[in-house]
């Protein structure tokens, strides 16, 4: 099972940003991906800060890809199905027996 420690930079965490999901989604067990950069792919998808994505999704969408604020900004990235699929929660396998205590 992955895991987090660390801090979250509070301008993060306010004004209805994914980063709250998006680090719960390690504690499901998602990693980041291996690819960052998702550019022309139309989606800020729920991958890290510092992926490259079109301007739409960056922090600053005048600047160059991959410049300082050319990168995924938190406010913009959404959840896929890609992701949900990820969590391979049909393979999840639920005992309906009540619990012991």
């Amino acid at each position: 099972m992955n895991s987090n420690t660390g801090y979250f930079k509070l301008e993060n965490l306010l004004n209805n940003s994914s980063t709250a999901a998006h680090e719960f989604g390690h504690t499901l067990g998602l990693d980041h991906p291996h690819i960052l950069d998702i550019r022309e792919r139309n989606a800020g998808h729920h991958v890290s800060p510092g992926t490259l994505v079109d301007p739409q999704f960056q922090y600053y969408p005048e600047v160059a890809a991959g410049e300082k604020g050319g990168t995924l900004n938190p406010f913009t990235r959404k959840v896929l199905q890609t992701d949900i699929d990820d969590l391979k929660l049909g393979q999840l396998d639920f005992d309906n027996r009540a619990l012991p205590w």
